[in-house]
This record gives C-alpha cells, sequence and structure tokens, in this order.
C-alpha cells in the first residue's frame, strides 16, 4: 500500500504523479485493491498526458505503474459523478 496516495485521499488534496504516459494532476477518490490483488487508484484527472488521449475525466490508474508521487498543497472536494462503491476495487485503503 502507498501511504502517499492513501494519505492524499484522506487530505482531500490533489496528486500529481508521473505514470506511463507522462505527469499528471489528478483528484485521488479511491484506492484499494482489485480481488486479483491488483493495486488501483480510482482519480479524476486535470491535467496531463493521456494514453487515451482524453487528458481530463476519471482514470482508473495501476499503482505499480506510478513512477513518482508528489502531494499538492491544493484541495479538492469530491467530483460530481463520484461513485463510492467503486466495483472494480474490492478491498479500499482509503476513499474520500
Amino acid at each position: 500500500m502507498n501511504g502517499l496516495i492513501a494519505a492524499a485521499i484522506e487530505q482531500r488534496r490533489l496528486l500529481k504523479l508521473v505514470y506511463s504516459a507522462g505527469s499528471r494532476i489528478v483528484e485521488p477518490h479511491v484506492y484499494g485493491r482489485t480481488s486479483d490483488s491488483k493495486e488501483l487508484l480510482r482519480c479524476y484527472q486535470l491535467a496531463g498526458e493521456s494514453a487515451s488521449r482524453h487528458r481530463a475525466g476519471w482514470k482508473l490508474l495501476r499503482a505499480r505503474d506510478v513512477a513518482a508521487i508528489e502531494v499538492l498543497d491544493v484541495r479538492f472536494e469530491p467530483r460530481a459523478g463520484y461513485k463510492p462503491g467503486d466495483p472494480a476495487i474490492r478491498q479500499v485503503f482509503a476513499r474520500v
């Protein structure tokens, strides 16, 4: 489990991530594990790169593919459309 991701969710602070397609700024909403033990982060991307070319919007990121994390001193409120019962994440480490 990544403590920085969990802390950012609990404090509702933005994250700057270096992910496979480059740097991203995200609102982290749910962090946890799938039924086959893969750690995932459900987040809303505000800015940055995306392999799908859809830069803004809901993303489901694999925690193992995050190369660097920075917790930003910017707070956020839960995004419209957020559903706490994310079916992709079976074991929740942190959620807004």
